[in-house]
């Protein structure tokens, strides 16, 4: 099978068509104060995180988990390829009075960071969005990148694709990936155990792991685990 084609950089034009429709971002506001913030909080209290640790935001969009986490006390870090996700996110901090160390990079070599940096590294649902070998290199760079005993809360959607899914007329079986028309692969939506197995291949110990059950036909099961690099 030919290599699939990706467009990351892609995800620029879209950060600039949603603030200039005045969008929150990505995401809703809702879904971070009720879904991803509540499931980091329970990988900080599982991993016994202090205050003042840094965390980073894995392709991190518009900086709202970074900042969220920096307002909560920690050293925040966030990471995203597109450069108006970062300069937007740079604008929300500002408004916000948080202090965020953002970065324009690839989730794929984390090269602005050191080794055995980080206490945890959040997926702001980023990990499904990287295809083929790119997933590989870019769970080697996370755990690079982890401090012995940190941990990784990944958030994935994972499970069958089903008639009524949108996504449905894009997903390619074989590949479980979605492509678009113009041929480029965007979703990588796999079972949770395969998931699991490749957090496992890279190193990681699954400390945890939950199947959130999708919300409608037209939605996708969501896999949240955490991922704990191992102590030599």
């Amino acid at each position: 099978m030919e290599p699939l084609k990706t467009n990351y950089i892609g995800h620029d034009s879209v950060y600039q068509r949603l603030k200039s429709e005045g969008a929150y971002g990505w995401t809703t506001e809702d879904d971070q104060t009720q879904t991803v913030h509540p499931r980091i909080l329970q990988a900080i209290a599982r991993l016994a995180i202090p205050p003042g640790s840094p965390i980073l935001d894995l392709g991190c969009g518009t900086g709202d988990i970074a900042i969220w986490l920096a307002l909560q006390g920690y050293e925040a870090h966030g990471i995203d390829i597109a450069p108006r996700a970062i300069a937007w996110a740079h604008e929300k901090a500002d408004a916000q009075a948080a202090q965020v160390q953002f970065t324009v990079g690839s989730v794929l070599d984390l090269a602005p960071y050191a080794n055995s940096v980080f206490r945890l590294v959040v997926d702001g649902r980023c990990l499904h969005c990287i295809i083929g070998p790119d997933r590989a290199a870019t769970l080697a760079s996370v755990y690079r990148v982890l401090q012995p005993g940190g941990g990784f809360l990944v958030q994935s959607m994972c499970g069958e694709v089903m008639d009524e899914s949108p996504m449905k007329a894009l997903f390619d079986p074989v590949s479980r990936c979605t492509i678009s028309r113009e041929g480029i692969a965007t979703r990588y939506i796999d079972s949770a155990e395969s998931i699991l197995e490749e957090l496992t291949a890279a190193g990681f110990a699954i400390a945890h792991a939950d199947i959130i059950p999708r919300q409608g036909p037209d939605d996708q099961d969501d896999l949240v685990a955490l991922a704990v690099k191992r102590v030599n």
